[in-house]
């Protein structure tokens, strides 16, 4: 009878275990991503471990994400006395679909569970103003980190000279955070003025050449020689791969550029902002800057 079941494709699934199916997901599927993806998906897991307990795959339903979604929206957020965003619960509901789906695709489970989302609220512009641009380039003098000095030749970069260019190359060519992060010199020819992007660095998992305008290369000269890599963040040791010394500095930076870019939207109860312009603002403002207005 089994064989006969078999023979007509109307044979039992066997049952697919989370805890097996999350392991060979990790070592075949996620083994292949960058590994910042491998963490954020990791966390994802283990935040829906903790919280749903899942064992067999084929009884996640959409209730067990609504679960999900309303137990996330408890947590604590990053700010004494918030809760999680809900652009941040969307962000591991949305990882935790992708490896259901892929179970799906594995025809381990006949079919995907609803999810339904958080709305999140509207979000500001992102496109950074060409006086905002000037205003925080030259605020970029109130920085203290990044520092580094060549003990060959005992010269000193500045903060200042940092950020300056890290600002012209993002706006000039729309270079992510993490790609201008994980730039090596190897990978810069400031004489033919081009920049190689490997595959593994790249959004599009492609390899891509970009050319760099004159002023782009006037503010990359001074960074040479001091590191491997282009843009070598580091405030202090324990910060070395720390995100959030480099976005406090960034903040800072507007602050002193008396940026405030919600000011039309709501009221403080004191002078400080509480949106500021991300490093994507700049991806995205990429073509509007005038080249022949670029500081030099």
């Amino acid at each position: 009878m089994e064989l006969e079941l078999e023979r007509l494709g109307l044979a039992a699934q066997p049952t697919a275990i989370w805890a097996d199916y999350r392991a060979h997901y990790e070592s075949v599927v996620m083994s292949l991503l960058p590994p910042r993806t491998q963490k954020l998906y990791r966390e994802s897991f283990n935040w829906f471990e903790r919280q749903c307990k899942p064992t067999i795959l084929d009884d996640l339903n959409k209730a067990t994400f609504d679960a999900f979604r309303a137990e996330l929206a408890l947590q604590p957020g990053r700010a004494k006395g918030s809760k999680m965003s809900p652009a941040t619960v969307n962000k591991h509901l949305r990882t935790v679909k992708i490896i259901i789906q892929n179970a799906v695709d594995d025809e381990l489970i006949a079919r995907m569970p609803k999810v339904q989302m958080m709305r999140e609220p509207e979000k500001l512009p992102v496109d950074m103003l060409p006086e905002h641009f000037d205003a925080i380039y030259d605020a970029c003098k109130v920085a203290i980190y990044p520092k580094r000095v060549n003990a060959v030749e005992r010269r000193q970069y500045t903060p200042a000279e940092w950020w300056h260019a890290i600002m012209v190359l993002g706006v000039m060519t729309g270079m992510r955070l993490e790609e201008m992060l994980a730039l090596y010199w190897i990978n810069v020819d400031l004489d033919k003025g081009q920049i190689t992007i490997d595959a593994i660095n790249n959004k599009g998992r492609r390899e891509a050449n970009i050319p760099l305008h004159e002023a782009v290369i006037l503010h990359l000269e001074p960074l040479r020689q001091f590191s491997e890599k282009v843009f070598d963040w580091q405030a202090r040791k324990r910060d070395a791969k720390n995100r959030t010394a480099l976005y406090r500095q960034w903040h800072k930076i507007q602050q002193a550029a008396d940026i405030d870019i919600c000011r039309q939207r709501h009221s403080h109860k004191d002078s400080d902002p509480c949106h500021f312009y991300g490093f994507h603002s700049l991806k995205m403002a990429c073509g509007t800057q005038n080249a022949t207005e670029m500081p030099q």
